[in-house]
């Protein structure tokens, strides 16, 4: 019986898929790994999948891991034979690739394990409140539910005040306008203006800077932030809390996060500044 056109194009797309499947696994047996690769045609081509879904166990180990922990993703890393990392200090986070391979060999960097440092609560409300423009209630409030962070707090002279007195000076913070008028004459005319002059007094020593110690993120070493006390002059006094030198912080923690994670991994990791992503 004479084949048919349709049949004779199903029976070359399926010699076709048989010739590539051999030559598919005898690749992967000298080059790489044994690896279960079946190509079956479709839509007059021929396409590759993987029976590894089948199989008992994967044929490769891939994954990824992601923690808040500078120990438990230095222990983890240092359990893979191999390693490179990549630290992004800026954004207080890295990623490691323990299958990346190299130029000649390049694997498939698809197990990975990746870290984001989580800043601590009172970091969070430090940087929250951080010049805003704070009713008096709320700043009094944010010194007396953070006293346990608070080591000094000192006045317009430098004298040191208590977390009470403080409090108590925001909240009772009043604004007071005065007026004074000049008016003078000379040969070709007059001249008056008035100049008004606004205060904010409180009737207790009013704080000027606050001294708040805490751990920023966890795996970082404690340290103190110095806020400036502001009072903007309006028809409702607004108190500003402002962190000097935050950028200088910053840049201090992104280092202090580099040198310890890099202190943590073992020699044989490979230890970048920056980040990397595969190309496709």
């Amino acid at each position: 019986m004479p084949l048919n056109k349709d049949a004779i194009i199903h029976l070359e797309q399926n010699q076709a898929a048989i010739t590539l499947s051999d030559k598919l696994i005898t690749y992967f047996d000298n080059e790489y790994l044994s690896t279960n690769v079946i190509a079956v045609p479709k839509d007059h081509g021929v396409e590759l999948e993987s029976l590894e879904r089948y199989q008992p166990a994967r044929d490769r180990f891939r994954g990824t891991m992601t923690t808040e922990s500078i120990e438990d993703f230095a222990t983890y890393a240092n359990s893979k034979s191999e390693n490179t990392t990549y630290i992004n200090a800026q954004d207080m986070n890295a990623k490691a690739f323990f299958n990346l391979g190299n130029h000649d060999h390049a694997g498939h960097g698809d197990d990975v394990a990746s870290i984001r440092l989580k800043p601590t609560a009172a970091f969070r409300a430090l940087t929250r409140i951080n010049d805003s423009k704070l009713g008096q209630k709320e700043a009094a409030e944010f010194i007396e539910d953070w006293q346990a962070n608070v080591m000094d707090i000192t006045g317009d002279i430098g004298e040191s005040i208590t977390v009470k007195v403080a409090a108590n000076a925001l909240r009772n913070i009043t604004v007071s306008a005065t007026q004074t008028q000049e008016h003078g004459e000379h040969n070709f005319g007059r001249e008056r203006s008035a100049r008004e002059s606004i205060q904010a007094q409180a009737k207790e020593a009013r704080p000027n800077f606050v001294y708040f110690r805490c751990i920023p993120y966890a795996g970082l070493p404690e340290r103190t932030f110095v806020f400036r006390v502001g009072i903007l002059t309006a028809s409702e006094p607004k108190v500003v809390l402002r962190i000097i030198n935050l950028e200088t912080h910053e840049e201090e923690m992104a280092q202090e996060f580099k040198e310890i994670l890099t202190e943590k991994l073992d020699e044989k990791a490979n230890v970048y500044v920056g980040s990397f992503s595969l190309g496709s």
